[in-house]
């Protein structure tokens, strides 16, 4: 579902639209701890997460969504 060739990323999918809709309690904690555990294992630096529209065009992650993108960073740093 991507215009770019997504060889060699982690991509990590989180249902919902998150243009209109706030991600449950558990969605965030779920994607938390994914994106920590594969950033440790990986050795992913925190600089290197980004969000689906840092490499297309579409609305993803969704204006309520993107945001967070920040504080995982932090949890991963």
């Amino acid at each position: 579902n991507t215009s770019y060739d997504p060889m060699g990323h982690l991509l990590i999918v989180l249902e919902g639209n998150f243009v209109n809709e706030t991600p449950t309690t558990r969605q965030l904690l779920a994607v938390d701890a994914l994106t920590v555990a594969m950033a440790r294992k990986y050795g992913v630096a925190p600089d290197r997460i980004k969000g689906h529209l840092d490499y297309a065009s579409p609305d993803c992650p969704g204006k309520i969504f993107y945001p967070r993108l920040e504080g995982i960073r932090d949890k991963v740093g």
